[in-house]
């Protein structure tokens, strides 16, 4: 049922879409701001489109019990966006330079309640891991996730303002504003309002592998190395590298611009780019992946990503609902997986205001 209050949700990615249809669908009146040509245009579209269960976090329990906790109320709205196949998901523990041992793995495996057969595929190099595991995570296909989040705003009649950048002006024209920007979330808020962060310029190099990964997908942690999954709807795999895929990191509130990734960022994949680190992907992939000089590079997507700074000790990936003032809300997105939980603290939260 409609009420007459009115809501702004600033950001057109994964945590805004869901955000905007949800307090649609539960009676606010609401429009969806997003400044490029069309959703999805930034971080919810370009990474490694893993659903995270919680395996990624042996040194944040409270990440991967996010993760894991949220894993059904995301399946429940966006399951078709899953892909059931016989993708393989493994996780290794690297024998050199890991900040998690195999034994501490193992009891954060135990900790959690994390389902897991020991396995090992025949293109690793197993001596140069401690362990490998065999999981039930799943991966998502962004466009078909993209697609269903049109279809739930159209459904609940949200009105979307795309090529359409939310600015302080817009405020007095709603009565709350909800800031799902990702990288911009001090834009609209108060200069005494505003939170550090931490943020990350990254590449995401697209390949195509040898047949034998073919939905294969594998994460070597917790450190410096690599990891393979599949680019579902496509024959390729994104590569992703802890240390690598970061071209430029500052820590305050806004990320800071670099010309020379203006005509890189969020633009999709991108063929021959000027800028690159695919030699330093390959190098360190080859410590760990067989037929490595057969991985054909096909281009890379570039984006912003946002992190809690000084946290390198865990690595979480919280997401937090903040009410920052009576009228403004921000959402700190951390994975994918917790978007539908994150709406629901959302509402509940708008809620106590009416």
């Amino acid at each position: 049922m409609k009420n007459s209050k009115t809501v702004a949700v600033v950001g057109g990615g994964i945590f805004g879409c869901t955000s905007a249809w949800m307090l649609a669908k539960e009676g606010f009146d609401v429009a969806l701001f997003e400044k490029e040509s069309d959703i999805f245009r930034a971080t919810s579209s370009i990474n490694q489109y893993r659903l995270h269960k919680g395996y990624h976090y042996p040194r944040s329990i409270e990440t991967a019990l996010s993760s894991k906790n949220s894993e059904h109320e995301f399946l429940e709205v966006y399951g078709d966006a899953v892909v059931e196949s016989d993708t393989k998901n493994y996780y290794c523990i690297s024998n050199k330079e890991s900040k998690v041992t195999k034994n501490a793995y193992l009891k954060f495996l135990s900790q959690t309640g994390l389902p897991y057969s020991n396995n090992s595929p025949s293109f690793i190099f197993n001596e140069n891991i401690d362990l490998c595991i065999l999981c039930d995570e799943k991966l998502y296909n962004p466009l078909i996730l993209k697609n269903i989040c049109k279809k739930y705003l159209e459904i609940q009649k949200v009105k979307i303002n795309l090529n359409t950048e939310f600015s302080k002006e817009d405020l007095l024209g709603f009565d709350y504003v909800v800031n799902a920007t990702y990288s911009n979330l001090n834009s609209i808020l108060n200069k005494k309002e505003w939170q550090r962060y931490q943020f990350e310029l990254c590449e995401k190099p697209v390949l195509k592998l040898p047949e034998q990964y073919k939905n294969q997908s594998v994460v070597i942690m917790d450190g410096p190395f690599t990891c393979i999954d599949p680019l579902k709807g496509t024959p390729y795999h994104v590569i992703g590298n802890v240390k690598h895929a970061i071209h430029k990191t500052n820590t305050g509130f806004f990320p800071e611009a670099d010309e020379k990734f203006k005509d890189l960022l969020n633009k999709g994949m991108v063929s021959n780019p000027s800028i690159t680190n695919i030699d330093k992907f390959y190098e360190t992939a080859t410590l760990f992946f067989k037929d490595v000089s057969k991985f054909q590079y096909i281009g890379s997507m570039y984006t912003y990503r946002a992190v809690l700074p000084e946290r390198d000790s865990d690595d979480a990936r919280p997401t937090l609902v903040n009410k920052v003032n009576d009228r403004m809300f921000t959402i700190f997105s951390g994975k994918v997986g917790t978007c539908v939980s994150a709406a629901k603290e959302l509402i509940k939260q708008l809620n106590e205001l009416r």
